[in-house]
């Protein structure tokens, strides 16, 4: 194993373009999808997940109601989103 100070940058723009992704997903997910969440929000399942456990969380057993789409949180995604793909170019 070495370290191969040259292939920085390069591994920087691929971690950086592999978050970009994720928060496209996010975000995406965030509008598209209807979510499902706990009252003390374990975690936070789509439609079809939470139907599997017959809307109970997983991790409590508590049951799963539907979690509206946060306004602040989507123009976040979409702050970081643009300020990501500013640093790509």
């Amino acid at each position: 194993w070495s370290f191969k100070k040259y292939r920085v940058p390069e591994l920087i723009q691929i971690l950086k373009r592999q978050q970009l992704e994720r928060l496209r997903s996010s975000l995406d997910t965030q509008t598209n999808k209807v979510r499902f969440a706990c009252e003390d929000k374990c975690v936070i399942l789509d439609f079809d997940v939470a139907a599997n456990f017959r809307f109970r969380c997983p991790e409590c057993g508590l049951i799963m109601e539907q979690k509206e789409n946060c306004a602040s949180d989507i123009k976040a995604l979409k702050q970081q989103i643009t300020r990501l793909e500013k640093e790509i170019r």
